[in-house]
This record gives structure tokens, sequence and C-alpha cells, in this order.
């Protein structure tokens, strides 16, 4: 009998070759603006300079953007309720009809209640940086902003406002962790933790932030290891995805692509290597330009195309641009994406052999 895992899995496949033989733009990620009130040790985007995007040209990207059939738009910065139009921005998209996700730090989300209520977002998804003041301050060097924040989104909440939140866990906040978990779910939303941190977009690498220790990240995939073995075990999508011979094998360029603040279109946040502006040129045929990195094939024969572990890796061409500032052509190894698909290719094995021992008993 087919069960509801067997289901998953062949929707999830049927998506993903539908997604690499049909283009069509559903949703887009757009900076309106670079820069946040919070300075963060582990930013990607210091030592930028700052930007915004005009709201007539935002008008005019959106309008662009419906046209080649945008149903979703994520509102980023930077700090996005910074921006002096941030109010008019959001009322637009939610005028025509536009899904809205919000990326904030969750610092002013309060000076925007009323636009939240009477216009609800489909999401807001919330940093959280630390169980408490003195953590939040070490990270973003704001004093009581852990205050402010989680009481804004308890405030989100009791609006019923659909809050999620995610932290990025580096040694200046490892210990926060148990409590950071016990916060948001006495708060009752969703929460991600990613151990991954990208270098600064500038490639100056003046970030003061530590990243784990190889015990410290190994204890860290142990606690999520419970919460993630679903994704990491059950699923054969990544294992789907991570054989194809197809280099770039997620949705950017194919249903989605990113607006940066200053007006340039490219495949991702990250991937300026495919970056055209959006003052130069239509979007759509910024979209058509992207077509010649979608049918690239991976190096099958190199370091990367050869490992144990590529099955389980999430390593990608824009991932190996921000390490190695190439081209974005190619897959190279980046160490923490290493670490992870190790990990989460020997927690795949032993927990077959756990459950075939189970199966033997």
């Amino acid at each position: 009998m087919t069960n509801d895992k067997e289901i998953k899995n062949f929707l999830m496949k049927k998506y993903y070759n539908d997604l690499f033989s049909n283009r069509k733009l559903i949703s887009a990620t757009i900076e309106i603006i670079n820069t946040c009130n919070f300075k963060c040790i582990h930013c990607y985007n210091q030592g930028l300079k700052h930007e915004c995007l005009n709201y007539d040209f935002f008008i005019d990207i959106i309008d662009q953007l419906m046209e080649m059939g945008l149903q979703n738009v994520t509102l980023t910065g930077g700090e996005p309720t910074l921006h002096k139009d941030f109010a008019k921005i959001y009322n637009y998209c939610y005028n025509k009809g536009l899904k809205i996700t919000l990326f904030s730090n969750g610092f002013y989300l309060n000076n925007f209640l009323e636009l939240f209520k009477t216009k609800k977002p489909d999401k807001i998804e919330i940093s959280i940086y630390g169980a408490n003041n003195n953590t939040y301050y070490n990270i973003t060097g704001v004093e009581r902003a852990f205050d402010k924040v989680i009481n804004n989104i308890k405030v989100l909440k009791d609006n019923k406002i659909n809050v999620h939140a995610k932290s990025v866990i580096m040694q200046q906040n490892y210990t926060d962790y148990e409590g950071i978990l016990k916060i948001v779910n006495q708060l009752n939303i969703q929460y991600r933790t990613d151990l991954s941190i990208l270098k600064s977009k500038d490639f100056s690498n003046n970030q003061k932030v530590t990243k784990l220790t190889n015990k410290q990240y190994y204890q860290m995939m142990d606690k999520l290891k419970n919460k993630k073995s679903e994704e990491w075990i059950n699923s054969e999508t990544r294992k789907f995805i991570n054989k194809s011979d197809i280099l770039y094998t997620c949705g950017a360029g194919r249903i989605s692509l990113f607006v940066g603040s200053n007006g340039g279109v490219r495949l991702c946040n990250f991937a300026e290597f495919s970056e055209l502006n959006a003052k130069e040129y239509p979007i759509i045929n910024i979209w058509k330009s992207f077509e010649k990195y979608l049918y690239l094939k991976k190096d099958l024969n190199s370091k990367c195309g050869r490992c144990k572990y590529k099955n389980t890796c999430t390593n990608c061409p824009v991932i190996t641009y921000m390490e190695y500032k190439n081209n974005g052509m190619d897959i190279l190894p980046v160490k923490q994406n290493c670490r992870e698909a190790k990990y989460v290719y020997k927690s795949v094995i032993n927990d077959r052999k756990n459950k075939y021992k189970e199966n033997l008993l």
C-alpha cells in the first residue's frame, strides 16, 4: 500500500521534473534597502554602499514582474521597514493581490501593526539572535533589542498575524539555543535554524563572527537531528536532485529571481555574477539571460562530482561563488557544506542500519 511519504516523494519528484522542463516566474525576492539598524557580526551586507529602491522604480519592477506571472513577493533588506516608503511599497503589493512575505529583524514592526492587521501578510519571518538582551547586544550592537523584538512578536501573534522565526547559530549564541527553542515553543511559532555562515558580499571577510567548532557543530546537528531526520532520511528528494547532472538544481531562474536594492536582477541573492540592471534592460530580457546557467551540467569527474557524500550535499554554484569568487559555472568544495554532507550521510546510514536491526528482532 502506498503511504504518505511515498506520495510526498512522488509529488516532489514531479515538481522538480516540471521545474527543470518548464520555466515560469512565480516568486521574487526584492531587497528594497540594503542597510539595517542592527550591525550583526555575521551579516553578509557589511561594507556595502547604502542603496534603496526608489518607490516609482519599485512600482515599475512589480508591474513588469506581474506581467511575467508573479504571484508571491518577499520584501527584504537590510531591514525593509527602514525604507521611507515601506508602507506605500507594502500597500502596492497587497493591493495588486500578491502574497507577501516579509523578512525582518522585528525591531520596528510595531510601527506598522495597523497596516499588518488590516492587510495581513502571508508571513513575517523574523531573525532571532539570542535568548536574552546580552547575547542580542553582542551580535547586533543594539541594547535591549531582545525585549523589543520578542514583545513585537507577541503583539503580532495576538493580532493573528502569521509569524515564523529563524536563527543563525554561531559561537556567540551557541549556548542560547535551548533558550531560543523554549521561547519559540512558548510563542507557538514555526522555527528553523541555520549553521552556515556566508562570507560578506564585498568579499572583504571582515565579519567578526566565530563559526562553530567541529565539536559544537556536531552537538548542534545531534540536537537538530530529531527535527530534521524526516527530511534527511525518509525523503528521496535531495538524492533525486543531486543525482541529476544539472548544475543548478533549485528554483532560481526557473520560478524565482532576486532584485537588489541597486535595481540589479539576478538568479538569487548571492548570484551577482548573473546580474543585469533593470534600469538598463527589461526584466523579461534579464530573465531570458539566465538560461545560459540553467542548462549547465555538473562536472562528474571533479572532486565534488566524485565525492562519496555528494547525494547529501547542499553545495551549489552560488555557494561556491561566495567562497571562491569564481564565475558561478561549477561546484567546488566548501568546508561547511562538506561537514554537513558527511554528517547527514552518516546519519542516513546509521538510521538505516538501526531500522534493519529492529526489523530482524
